[in-house]
């Protein structure tokens, strides 16, 4: 990936805006560095040639970018606005795998679909699903309430996230089975390594899921009346 990003200042430094400017080939390998994560265009190239993490940028499935932190290096070099956009529309356009521009866009365009499918696969396997009489036809909608593992340009090797959520299905009142139940409080978790800084891969075999029955259908205040001479 190091050559798409080669290619990706070059492209920028094709804009007329940033021809016409006084802005040097190194000050957008800085900028692009920044908005990968790093602290220098050094940093970014001494870490893609190390041999030390089992991921290297170029393995990512999908980037992160780190807005905030390209725009305070932009700054620095008095990069204007227009150019900025330009060095983060030509990554999101060079780089050969899906570039967001925060951890919430990602979420909403990207990870809530794939971590409810994650849910739903696990539920259907679940002796809870099991023993409902309803089916399932729908993902669960999630809560957007997501918590990660922390600043995942900061994260090392790993970094995870998850949501909460709700799995409701459908029941057939006409059917020979008396209702018990059609919805579950689920909660989902992924993990992936990082590969560079603003880079991930998705360890499959690392995710965790609950499924809980909703039971508040359940009248637990039912006095039954028990004829003690039967």
């Amino acid at each position: 990936m190091n050559d798409a990003i080669q290619s990706i200042c070059y492209k920028i430094s094709q804009h007329p805006e940033v021809q016409n400017s006084s802005l040097k080939r190194s000050q957008l390998h800085e900028v692009i560095a920044a908005l990968l994560g790093y602290a220098s265009h050094a940093a970014f190239v001494t870490e893609s040639k190390s041999e030390e993490r089992d991921y290297e940028f170029s393995d990512a499935e999908f980037v992160v970018l780190n807005v905030p932190y390209g725009k305070l290096r932009a700054q620095k070099f008095s990069m204007p606005d227009n150019v900025f956009h330009c060095c983060v529309t030509e990554i999101k356009a060079g780089l050969p795998v899906p570039v967001f521009e925060s951890v919430a866009e990602c979420y909403d365009r990207h990870l809530r679909e794939f971590l409810a499918n994650y849910i739903y696969v696990y539920a259907e396997q679940s002796e809870e699903m099991a023993d409902s009489n309803a089916y399932f036809p729908e993902y669960p909608y999630m809560d957007d309430k997501i918590i990660s593992s922390g600043d995942l340009w900061s994260s090392i090797d790993e970094w995870t996230i998850q949501d909460t959520g709700e799995l409701t299905g459908e029941y057939d009142p006409e059917g020979d089975r008396m209702f018990n139940g059609n919805t579950f409080f689920v909660k989902g978790k992924l993990f992936f390594a990082k590969a560079g800084r603003a880079g991930l891969v998705h360890l499959s075999d690392e995710g965790k899921v609950s499924v809980t029955p909703d039971e508040s259908w359940r009248d637990f205040d039912i006095d039954y009346d028990i004829d003690e001479s039967a």
